[in-house]
């Protein structure tokens, strides 16, 4: 997607060397450089450092003029990933992004804003829906519409349903999902539509969890940016749920550097989903894998781990008014293409959208994308699966030496336990046997590539590779 838009922001602040630095260090932390030095171009660097700083709420500040479509910067990745060590006659080694050197991550979740079909502002918003398509043109069914409106107030859905919905059709391909639920002001505007104290939404978690997914924190509108009422949510949620919440994603996706980054991570959040723009797809700084988030006062990185949005619902089927079967290969064409860059992709649908006439197609193109998606074999996990995935592989020390006869010898310890890392030897054709001590393993060669999957390591187990040449 261009870089270019109508409207944008100020130019930020030009960088400062320790910010450079931070950005590099993010970028070989995603090339799986295990520690060892990555020349990154500061001219690269210094185009990522505005994506990753002085962003204003898109909600919050309605003098808000964002960036409005995503950078597009993996040409510059993938060049960085085919470069050459530093010592030219060192193996070009890295680790592989996924478990098993899957060929890129799945990223399935949900928002919880509303469950109940008959509830005031959702007959409201619906009610406005109609006004809005009869007066302003807006897309949509007046009819279908208007039978939503009876229906939530003389025969609403069961409650259940969307989600039992959601459960079977990831289930098909073994996939599972984290949905965060918001924690707000009840009755506000922009609040919650229901308690945690409330029977039905303590239901929805219990099937959740039965299936393997995620529950996570929906920070809410009125407690944005502020780290106490942040920790009251996730106190809130291990009474309801009996779970530690380690994950949160701000409702309306509100963002502002640095406070909300600062906020969740003194909550005691272990990483965020928030991070990308309600109006336009893609990966808002162009990052579209994990990274460790910035301290702008210690000018270094943060403990909190973000999850980068790639697609929301809304943005596809409201801001650019898509449907049917072009919002399907809009969503293809953008995820597919990324998948090829071995990215994160994150997908967010919202529960209330699911088995509805009128939003027949936002229910089709999740159903169909998910086929599309799983056929490419991605690793499918929950955001507290890829947060200790990226945490663990980003403490595996990698150092290679120089020995005799023209060998080298490479040792990877892990800092963390980790299961299925891969150590890839892109300049595979140098070395005509590849031998590992120390750990179960599986070797793999292909014809430019060696590959040794680790199936699972302890904490500070030693692995020593001897890479020999013919």
């Amino acid at each position: 997607m261009p870089t270019t838009a109508s409207e944008t922001e100020s130019p930020p602040a030009p960088a400062a060397s320790a910010d450079l630095a931070y950005a590099s260090a993010l970028l070989a932390d995603a090339m799986g450089q295990g520690g060892s030095p990555l020349n990154v171009p500061a001219s690269l660097a210094g185009q990522l450092w505005p994506y990753l700083t002085a962003q204003l709420d898109e909600d919050g500040d309605r003098r808000y003029r964002g960036v409005r479509s995503a950078p597009d910067l993996h040409a510059e990745f993938a060049a960085l990933e085919q470069a050459r060590p530093t010592d030219p006659s060192a193996p070009q080694l890295a680790l592989a992004r996924w478990p098993g050197a899957a060929p890129f991550a799945l990223f399935l979740s949900h928002d919880i804003d509303q469950i109940y079909d008959r509830e005031l502002f959702r007959v409201v918003a619906d009610v406005n829906h109609i006004r809005r398509m009869l007066l302003s043109g807006e897309r949509g069914s007046v009819p279908l519409a208007s039978r939503r409106v009876l229906r939530a107030l003389f025969r609403p859905k069961r409650t259940l349903w969307d989600f039992e919905t959601i459960l079977a059709l990831e289930a098909r391909h073994g996939f599972r999902s984290t949905f965060f639920v918001l924690h707000d002001r009840y009755w506000a505007r922009q609040g919650a539509r229901f308690s945690y104290d409330d029977r039905e939404i303590r239901e929805i978690g219990r099937l959740a969890l039965a299936a393997g997914c995620e529950l996570g924190v929906h920070g809410g509108y009125y407690r944005f940016n502020d780290a106490a009422l942040y920790r009251q949510s996730r106190e809130a949620m291990a009474e309801a749920f009996g779970v530690e919440a380690v994950g949160i994603r701000n409702h309306l996706l509100r963002y502002s550097f640095p406070d909300t980054w600062r906020a969740q991570e003194a909550a005691g959040f272990e990483y965020d989903a928030t991070y990308g723009h309600r109006s336009v797809p893609g990966p808002r700084s162009g990052l579209a894998f994990p990274f460790f988030t910035y301290d702008p006062q210690r000018q270094e990185a943060s403990n909190l781990l973000e999850l980068p949005l790639t697609v929301m619902d809304t943005s596809v089927f409201r801001y650019l008014r898509l449907g049917g079967e072009e919002a399907l290969e809009f969503c293809a064409r953008l995820t597919e293409r990324l998948a090829g860059h071995g990215a994160l992709i994150t997908l967010l649908w919202h529960n209330n959208f699911f088995n509805e006439p009128e939003y027949w197609d936002w229910h089709m193109v999740y159903e169909r994308l998910l086929e599309r998606l799983a056929a490419l074999k991605p690793w499918c996990a929950t955001g507290a699966e890829i947060n200790r995935w990226w945490r663990a592989r980003a403490r595996v020390g990698v150092e290679a030496k120089p020995a005799e006869n023209g060998r080298w010898e490479v040792r990877v310890r892990p800092a963390a336990p980790i299961k299925d890392l891969v150590i890839e030897i892109a300049d595979g054709a140098r070395w005509g046997t590849v031998t590992v001590t120390g750990a179960a393993h599986e070797l793999q060669r292909r014809p430019e590539r060696w590959r040794v999957l680790l199936p699972e390591l302890a904490a500070d187990t030693a692995v020593q590779l001897t890479l020999t040449p013919p």
